[in-house]
């Protein structure tokens, strides 16, 4: 994909709408908001088609896999971590179960990390979500972001 047509993927965490802006500034629902199966409330925790069914609860960090088909949300106030394919239109969660997920990223090899706010640690799985291992030597207290660059090293932000 070229510099000119690259994909911005943000979330929006008041809104609870994951969408994608064009370099032209227009933005995309993916998904989230009110839907068929919820249609009173915009926060929920439902898989499904994407545009149609899929709810989030406070989705923060957002990771692209190489090959573009799949975003990983960090669907915070759900305790998961949802995968959008972005090919089939459908949401699934992937990993759930987590104590205040902030933030996802993707080394080369597929593997997914996730930050966890709420007990300070970071995760590694594989791309089926199988956890491989933890680091709990960080002694993170408030998280919020992170990075992961090309030689493993990660960058963390803390609040506060």
């Amino acid at each position: 994909m070229s510099l000119a047509t690259s994909i911005l993927l943000l979330a929006f965490t008041l809104g609870f709408v994951p969408a994608r802006l064009h370099a032209q500034v227009v933005a995309d629902t993916l998904g989230g908001g009110p839907s068929q199966s919820n249609p009173t409330s915009a926060s929920g925790f439902t898989d499904g088609d994407t545009a149609l069914s899929a709810q989030f609860n406070q989705p923060a960090g957002l990771a692209l896999d190489a090959t573009g088909r799949f975003l990983h949300v960090a669907d915070t106030g759900n305790g998961a971590i949802r995968r959008l394919d972005l090919t089939s239109g459908q949401t699934t969660t992937l990993i759930s179960g987590l104590n205040t997920p902030v933030d996802v990223a993707i080394d080369p090899a597929g593997n997914l990390y996730v930050l966890t706010q709420g007990d300070g640690l970071i995760r590694r799985y594989d791309s089926f979500g199988n956890l491989i291992s933890t680091n709990n030597s960080a002694a993170l207290s408030t998280p919020s972001a992170f990075a992961l660059d090309a030689s493993g090293n990660f960058y963390v932000t803390e609040l506060g």
